[in-house]
């Protein structure tokens, strides 16, 4: 075995490696509440609100401690004035304390998305696609949430791990480099205009969604309260999105660049393959649970 197939493998394993880990993290986050309990239980409900405060402090000086420990510029602590400007906002609309954990949360989903993507993305706009995948996990989050007995779903919940996934971002602007390349990936994107037709159907149906949900949590079921032309909708999307999952060289598999001239693709096709499918997987996966929870009958709450 050369040492270059070797380190394909390694790289191949790595891959699997974090997308799984992006994939337990998200479905353990909810289930988070039984850590909660556990410290409620043995201490005081009054220390387990100070325990996101304190966790969310720790990160910070964890923070700094290592931008100076790798030597970067003392200008990237700058960067702690938007998060903590950021998190002060947060805390400051939020009354329960016990929310503040969604901060530490999802700052840490955001490192995880990073590595992942990391591993084969090739150019500019990294960070951006971070807070896209990080923010639209926030959603399942929540709608999991609302299947899940003693648990809610709630729109401050979404703005907040939204907001969290932006402090993540900059965190890692400061701590990790972009990878190298430019925008030239775009230009693959032109080739795939079925698979981002498809993508944004999802996402306006998944918009349409999250804004029924309250109004079946209102009345507590989906019986009489959820359009049933929305769950066509959903329907039809994942049908349609699994196609396009299927069905790669039919539509996210664009042809190679001028510049590719090996027998792989080229890193800006894989890029622009990472810009569909990411988004695709996450709606999903959002208007797949929503199917779920009606077919079974579930109360949302």
């Amino acid at each position: 075995m050369t040492s270059q197939t070797r380190h394909k493998e390694i790289v191949s394993m790595l891959r699997v490696l974090l997308w799984t880990l992006v994939a337990v993290y998200t479905f353990l986050l909810p289930y988070l509440i039984v850590v909660y309990n556990a410290i409620v239980k043995h201490f005081s409900a009054a220390i387990a609100g100070k325990v996101p405060l304190t966790i969310i402090i720790v990160m910070g000086v964890v923070f700094s401690i290592v931008v100076l420990a790798l030597k970067k510029n003392i200008k990237t602590l700058i960067l702690l004035i938007p998060c903590t400007i950021i998190a002060w906002i947060l805390i400051s609309l939020e009354p329960n304390p016990n929310k503040y954990i969604h901060i530490p949360e999802y700052v840490v989903m955001s490192w995880i998305l990073f590595e992942a993507l990391s591993i084969d993305y090739r150019g500019r706009g990294i960070f951006l696609l971070v807070f896209i995948c990080g923010a639209s996990l926030g959603v399942v989050d929540e709608v999991m949430q609302g299947i899940l007995p003693g648990r809610f779903y709630g729109w401050r919940d979404m703005i907040m791990n939204s907001a969290a996934t932006v402090i993540g971002v900059l965190t890692l602007v400061g701590l990790r480099t972009t990878p190298a390349g430019d925008w030239t990936w775009i230009g693959c994107l032109k080739q795939c205009k079925k698979a981002l037709g498809i993508t944004l159907f999802g996402t306006a149906g998944a918009a349409l969604v999250c804004v029924s949900l309250f109004n079946v949590k209102a009345h507590g079921t989906f019986d009489g309260s959820y359009p049933g032309w929305l769950l066509g909708w959903s329907v039809l999307f994942l049908i349609t999105g699994l196609v396009v999952i299927l069905f790669p060289v039919h539509f996210y598999m664009p042809d190679r660049t001028a510049n590719d001239t090996g027998s792989n693709p080229s890193d800006q096709v894989v890029t622009a393959r990472l810009w569909i499918l990411c988004p695709l997987i996450i709606l999903i996966i959002m208007h797949g649970l929503v199917m779920l929870t009606i077919a079974k009958g579930l109360a949302f709450l």
